[in-house]
């Protein structure tokens, strides 16, 4: 879905008008250029994990000084204005703790956010919670994030939801800020959603989205029947 990266960071720079620069990852099934400050692609055939391990290490070897950074997925730009001065405030808290790990929540949650910082406030992630690991908008340490990667590779995991499960001993921390998108963001299972055409503000953007989102429709319809279909055949088989 490399066709909505550029036009999604146009609604970047106006949610978020003093985000640092973008780096991208990515595979080399495509040439596009994307306006970003460097981009890294690697062999189609690896895995989202591989890929991702691949990319951070190139990255951090290209700029040894940077410490942290946001990992965010394409589809989970913030569509309306990111707080800034909450942003930056996390910033400073997260350095100063030397926490490894802070997740921006794109959902509606129960946590009790019990940590209060400097009028932040913050959970540690349950251990029970099943997506400890919870990736889309967080703020992450460089060693750390490659940890988790190289844990991830041992254990053949390969995709981002495997990713999500992992299990750590480090504390990870969730942030009672919402990011600024729906849930699952613009795209759902690499259709667009719905939910995300109502959010947006930006005319250019939406009206994108909302040609794409009528030329999935046949797929969509199509993919719903063979989905009923196989329903059918389970529920029958069972009875």
């Amino acid at each position: 879905m490399e066709h909505f990266i550029n036009p999604s960071l146009e609604v970047l720079d106006e949610s978020w008008p003093n985000h640092g620069d973008v780096y991208i990852i990515s595979d080399d099934k495509s040439d596009r250029i994307l306006n970003c400050k460097k981009l890294y692609r690697f062999e189609y055939s690896l895995s989202w994990i591989n890929l991702l391990h691949k990319g951070i290490t190139k990255f951090q070897k290209d700029f040894p000084d940077i410490e942290a950074t946001y990992l965010i997925l394409d589809d989970l730009i913030p569509l309306k204005p990111v707080d800034e001065l909450t942003i930056e405030k996390n910033e400073s808290i997260f350095k100063h703790r030397k926490w490894n790990f802070l997740y921006y929540p794109h959902y509606k949650n129960g946590f009790n956010y019990n940590i209060s910082i400097n009028g932040q406030q913050f959970v540690q992630t349950p251990q029970e919670w099943p997506f400890y690991s919870q990736i889309g908008a967080g703020l992450l340490r460089l060693d750390y994030l490659l940890r988790l990667c190289e844990y991830a590779i041992d254990q053949n995991l390969h995709s981002p939801w495997e990713f999500e499960f992992i299990k750590s001993n480090e504390i990870h921390y969730i942030s009672s800020y919402q990011w600024p998108t729906v849930r699952d963001g613009y795209s759902k299972q690499r259709y667009i959603n719905f939910k995300a055409i109502t959010f947006l503000n930006n005319g250019t953007f939406k009206n994108l989205l909302i040609l794409y989102y009528l030329k999935q429709m046949p797929s969509r319809v199509f993919v719903f029947f063979i989905q009923k279909k196989n329903n059918i055949k389970h529920r029958l088989k069972g009875s």
